[in-house]
């Protein structure tokens, strides 16, 4: 699928108003929320985004900046399935992705999304994390720890270990390299 397809699927979802609903808790597609800084964040539902990856049946999420201070976190049916610590874990995550400046720029987001696949292998991995020291830019498992370490800050890291460990599972079911998921597990400290 080309890039403007997938922004119009995102820009139709937008305006047809499948954001907008009011879910259960407060970590429910269609409802919003803001930080004390003043960041704002919708929950949207976007299988489509996580299915491609060979995540359909995983709870996971992905934030996006749409304008200024607001932000849309993308998730799938299996994250509106899971344990209400899962999902306060994961968006967490993707709101310290934002309190750490990781997406403010969208170009610098779409480099990153493909340095991070290429982080995964065992052997390209290495390379990217030396690549990012030269540059002087934070490598993708750096900034993956950074956005672990703001949720662990709000008491759910046992929710994010167990939400990870799932992730890492299912990627080697897939065959797909979990290098940066054991990174990441590892350094929790839960």
């Amino acid at each position: 699928m080309k890039i403007k397809g997938l922004i119009k699927i995102i820009k139709d979802s937008w305006e047809e108003g499948l954001c907008l609903s009011r879910g259960k808790d407060a970590f429910t597609e269609g409802n919003s929320f803001a930080t004390k800084e003043g960041k704002n964040f919708t929950i949207c539902q976007f299988d489509i985004l996580f299915t491609i990856q060979g995540f359909k049946d995983i709870p996971a999420a992905a934030v996006g900046k749409q304008q200024d201070d607001h932000y849309l976190i993308f998730v799938n049916q299996a994250y509106k399935d899971a344990q209400p610590r899962i999902k306060a874990a994961f968006m967490n995550h993707e709101v310290g992705h934002v309190k750490h400046g990781h997406i403010e720029n969208r170009n610098a987001g779409i480099f990153n999304n493909v340095l991070r696949m290429f982080s995964q292998n065992n052997i390209t991995g290495p390379i990217i994390e030396g690549f990012s020291t030269l540059m002087g830019i934070k490598s993708p498992v750096v900034k993956e720890l950074e956005a672990d370490a703001y949720a662990v800050s709000q008491g759910l890291g046992n929710a994010l270990h167990l939400g990870l460990t799932r992730i890492r599972d299912h990627s080697k079911e897939l065959g797909i390299g979990t290098r940066e998921l054991d990174i990441r597990i590892d350094a929790l400290t839960i």
